[in-house]
């Protein structure tokens, strides 16, 4: 069997995207939890009576290595919020801070709803 070589250069061009595409970690939703509370404080955090993470990307200007942007609802008692955040990993453990990514992720963010 021939492969012609037009279809070899089309296959490895619609492939290679995945072959390079770094894997994103994505805390979970207890991780981002607790990642917020420790941003906000545990007196606002001692509050939060629901999290939900929507979509998460590789962050804009990313300050450390492993940066990602997530949207995520807050609920403060009857209040719901839809916000974004940045998220990373030290010594094991996932930090927030504030994000730089609202132009590149959903609003509002459809996974969120």
């Amino acid at each position: 069997m021939k492969i012609r070589p037009m279809i070899l250069s089309a296959s490895f061009v619609l492939c290679s995207p995945l072959l390079h595409a770094e894997s994103i970690r994505i805390p979970t939703v207890s991780e981002v939890k607790q990642a917020t509370v420790e941003l906000l404080g545990k007196e606002i955090g001692a509050m939060i009576s629901e999290l939900k993470l929507g979509t998460c990307i590789f962050a804009v200007k990313p300050t450390h290595p492993g940066q990602i942007a997530c949207t995520l609802t807050i609920r403060l008692g009857a209040a719901t919020n839809e916000t974004q955040s940045d998220f990373y990993q030290k010594k094991g453990k996932w930090v927030a801070m504030p994000s730089e990514s609202q132009d590149k992720l959903p609003f509002p963010d459809p996974k969120l709803q």
